[in-house]
């Protein structure tokens, strides 16, 4: 049993490092273009990192704007999209320029926990710091 508390503790300290790091990096567009280089291309993610907190970049292929969504389709355009970054009605007035015209066809990096709906990797941006231009 001890073991096993033993052997959890650096999990559990890289897990909380990388949240503060992620964190960190979400306040605004300068923290996020540092990451371009480093963050893992869409192209190389997959249904089983659903669940897991990213720092990742694609290009936006292509936009779909739903009655209360904008969809900004990565590294391919719907419905082939390796991810999509889901702005919710909600959120959009955050944006001073219309997200599907500030981001198609430039790439984006961005911070946040991964999920899967429909079968399909998204992420939500709630604010232009979630996302960086990185081109």
């Amino acid at each position: 049993m001890a073991f096993a508390i033993v052997a959890a503790i650096p999990v559990v300290t890289s897990v909380s490092v990388l949240a503060l790091f992620l964190l960190s990096s979400r306040g605004g567009d300068t923290g996020l273009s540092t990451r371009c280089d480093d963050a893992t291309p869409v192209e190389k993610l997959g249904t089983a990192d659903a669940g897991r907190i990213i720092v990742a970049k694609g290009e936006v292929a292509g936009v779909r704007k739903l009655d209360e969504e904008v969809f900004l389709n990565l590294g391919d355009d719907y419905p082939n999209q390796d991810l999509a970054v889901v702005i919710r009605d909600s959120s959009i007035e955050n944006w001073t320029m219309p997200p599907e015209e500030q981001y198609n066809s430039r790439e984006v990096a961005f911070a946040g926990e991964l999920e899967l709906s429909g079968g399909s990797l998204q992420i939500e941006a709630r604010s232009p710091d979630d996302l960086a231009i990185c081109q």
